[in-house]
């Protein structure tokens, strides 16, 4: 089979830009999972008394939610830099 430049430029294009949609629908997968964590995490922090809420133990719930909220918007830039990649 015989293709011109041309042609081949643009098949090369599609793949990269269907590897780009690969990742982007896998990055936002794993924010959902990431929200889900986080949320299963506020909840439990939420029913815990409130001495515990202010103990060591919290401190320390409230620094992984806080870690996990930085995680997620530093991975939807992430999902903004791809779209913007693809074209959107």
């Amino acid at each position: 089979m015989v293709c011109s430049v041309q042609t081949m430029g643009r098949i090369m294009n599609a793949k990269r830009r269907k590897a780009l949609e690969v990742i982007h629908t896998a990055l936002l997968a794993a924010v959902e999972q990431l929200e889900q964590v986080q949320d299963d995490e506020q909840e439990a922090f939420d029913n815990l008394p409130e001495s515990f809420q202010q103990g060591d133990k919290g401190a320390t719930m409230q620094e992984g939610l806080d870690t996990m909220q930085s995680a997620r918007d530093e991975l939807e830039n992430v999902i903004d830099y791809i779209a913007t990649a693809r074209g959107e």
